[in-house]
């Protein structure tokens, strides 16, 4: 398929496009793994899924690869998403085919929910917009989650991330280097959210244009449940 698809590029074709296949012949299960390695190769084909099976992905994994796949192909990324019919996968998942519809709706709707939450149906709303990624959890692993799921999926919406990014595990708390990393982002954070106050402020910041209503170009802070509360009409 990798064959076909630089082939593809080479021949003058537009779009190469990948179904997601988990019981033989495998071709391929891991779609945005095959994309990333021709994005890398090739410079104008789009790269599109046909399709990504959002019935036994997780929905939130769906977003944070694909965000990943996009910023790494220089926005050149389709994604289409189904159902899949093959009724042994499904288990091998924990799911049930006979949920399928269902499934579908309910993680279409949540993984849809997450961009328009963020950017509140507008492309532009977070454009230089600054933005330190901070997070905490169990483990050290999920640290791994900052610069391989958000950071791309910021810069994907052209906001303006700070290069430290802080992320605390349970064993960080009151460890030597935390609070010396809180600072540091901090202080970078306060640089590029206020570009008076040194000459080396993002550019970018600078010229961001007021969001509408907002004070000083900051809006109200919406907490993220309510937001997930109204896109669901509660």
């Amino acid at each position: 398929m990798v064959a076909i698809a630089l082939k593809a590029e080479e021949v003058g074709l537009d779009v190469f496009a990948t179904g997601e296949h988990h019981n033989p012949p495998l071709v391929p299960s891991s779609p945005t793994t095959m994309l990333g390695y021709i994005a890398a190769r090739t410079e104008r084909l789009v790269l599109s899924t046909s399709t990504t099976l959002i019935t036994t992905n997780d929905p939130v994994k769906i977003a944070e690869d694909f965000a990943m796949l996009q910023h790494l192909a220089d926005g050149r990324v389709d994604l289409m998403m189904g159902r899949g019919n093959t009724g042994p996968v499904y288990p091998w998942f924990g799911k049930d085919i006979r949920q399928g519809i269902n499934l579908a709706v309910e993680n279409s709707g949540l993984f849809k929910s997450f961009f328009d939450a963020v950017s509140g149906f507008d492309k532009d709303a977070l454009a230089g917009t600054p933005v330190l990624i901070a997070a905490t959890g169990g483990t050290a692993r999920h640290s791994l989650v900052l610069d391989h799921a958000l950071r791309p999926l910021f810069a994907y919406l052209r906001a303006v991330v700070v290069p430290t990014g802080v992320y605390a595990a349970s064993e960080d708390w009151g460890a030597q280097g935390l609070a010396e990393r809180i600072e540091r982002a901090g202080a970078e954070l306060a640089r590029i959210a206020s570009p008076a106050a040194t000459p080396t402020a993002s550019p970018t910041a600078s010229a961001r244009p007021a969001r509408k209503g907002a004070s000083g170009g900051f809006g109200t802070v919406v907490p993220f449940e309510e937001q997930l509360a109204a896109l669901r009409g509660e």
